[in-house]
């Protein structure tokens, strides 16, 4: 659109300069229009810098308007041309320093790259996908690729068990997509691994979305159930599923992520030191004000006691859920299991009490899994903690992504080991078996 608008205008700017150029005393006049065009170049290119325009266009646009620059000042004065180019070569200068902070991971200086659309397809069936990270972090922690499967989700196939065959099903949110390891590195494809080992024909399938809870799980639950005739039903929670389905802290986290963070964005066409400039601008005009009721961000409030805020009313929203995928499992035949997925950092769990601390509100550190425990054994369906395993495997090697948050290959298998042990008394001739799921509280 740039390109189209800027040729317009030459041609009509070239249309005149002829007619003047006839003229008497037209010489200067003709030079003072074409400086101002040539300026006029400047400031449409620098516009569509700050604009985001695709870097095909921007880039030459930058670059031709930092040469007009020069040879008009250079037409003038040798001093100003000069210090024009100390002025560029310093800018290109800071732009290096802002990227290298952002690649070395300076607190408050994180660049990633703009998510293309068109190498993620989300969740169209059948379609590939290229993931390096979610918006608002750094890149380089990892790389996937992969296909979604006939129903949208990053799966192989899916199919109905065949006879002998012990099929499970897993639904939650990005822990159970897993789009930061490779498809066959989820930890309930772990636990797929682990049964096979021991003789059992196990096959998980996975319905995993990003950024759901109880209540869209049920949703794909009654969608493809039937179809996936599963003897065991998984419910993967995580914390941030408490916020994800109460509506008050949905549109409070909404607004939290919405506000201005230091982030910096590349690629499309985007400059680093211009990203700095505008999330200095958009802090200074919200003056730092909180646009949500929480003295915290949402996802920490699920560390919080009763009595706290909302807190009752937000954790009665999500055992409603979990009762409804109850009840839905055992109209399948299914057994129900809650597998709690708990971070695989202590200092997780300190840092959102933490923060607790600083809004002035008390913290309960294992509360979710303590909730979910109780309600189990009311309901009457197995609960598998992952919060002991977890820790005292994270002396070795890293079991969540430092900045994505998500579990390393590592963490899939810790986690994946731990759901394959619970689901052995499940298992046609275990020795022993209660044909339940056995519950962990870990």
């Amino acid at each position: 659109m740039v390109v189209a608008a800027l040729g317009l205008a030459g041609a009509g700017f070239l249309r005149r300069q002829r007619d003047l150029a006839t003229r008497p005393e037209a010489h200067a006049r003709v030079l003072a229009r074409v400086r101002e065009a040539l300026l006029l170049i400047t400031l449409v290119a620098a516009l569509s810098l700050i604009a985001t325009e695709p870097r095909s266009v921007a880039l030459p646009l930058g670059l031709l308007a930092v040469a007009v620059l020069v040879l008009d000042v250079a037409a003038r004065s040798l001093p100003g041309a000069l210090a024009l180019v100390g002025l560029v070569l310093g800018l290109l200068a800071a732009e290096a320093g802002v990227r290298l902070a952002g690649a070395l991971g300076v607190p408050g200086v994180l660049i990633h790259p703009v998510v293309d659309p068109d190498r993620v397809h989300w969740h169209e069936p059948g379609q590939p996908y290229v993931w390096t990270g979610q918006p608002g972090l750094p890149s380089g922690e990892f790389a996937t690729s992969g296909r979604w499967n006939r129903w949208g989700f990053n799966d192989r196939e899916p199919r109905s068990a065949s006879p002998g065959e012990m099929s499970v099903l897993v639904v939650g949110d990005s822990y159970v997509e897993a789009l930061q390891v490779a498809q066959g590195q989820s930890f309930w494809r772990v636990a797929e691994g682990e049964l096979q080992a021991q003789g059992t024909p196990a096959r998980f399938v996975g319905l995993g979305l990003s950024g759901s809870g109880a209540n869209q799980a049920l949703v794909h639950l009654e969608r493809y159930g039937r179809e996936v005739g599963p003897r065991v039903v998984v419910y993967a929670f995580y914390s941030n599923d408490v916020q994800d389905d109460f509506k008050a802290w949905r549109e409070a986290q909404a607004a939290w992520v919405a506000a201005p963070h230091p982030w910096l964005e590349t690629g499309h066409g985007h400059s680093a030191l211009v990203e700095l400039a505008r999330f200095a601008a958009r802090r200074a005009l919200l003056g730092w004000r909180r646009p949500w009721p929480y003295p915290v961000a949402p996802d920490f409030l699920a560390f919080a006691p009763d009595g706290v805020l909302d807190v009752s009313a937000a954790y009665l929203n999500l055992k409603a859920g979990i009762t409804k995928l109850s009840l839905a499992s055992a109209a399948l035949g299914a057994r129900f299991v809650v597998l709690e997925l708990s971070h695989g950092a202590a200092d997780y769990e300190t840092h959102a009490c933490e923060a607790l601390a600083r809004g002035g509100l008390p913290c309960e550190p294992g509360g979710p899994g303590r909730r979910l425990s109780s309600w189990a054994a009311e309901g009457g369906y197995a609960f598998v903690g992952t919060r002991g395993p977890l820790r005292a495997a994270a002396t070795g090697e890293r079991l969540c992504f430092k900045w994505d948050g998500h579990y390393t290959p590592a963490g899939h298998r810790v986690v994946g080991r731990v759901l394959a042990e619970a689901l052995l008394p499940a298992i046609p001739g275990y020795a022993g078996a209660s044909r339940e799921p056995r519950s962990h509280q870990r």
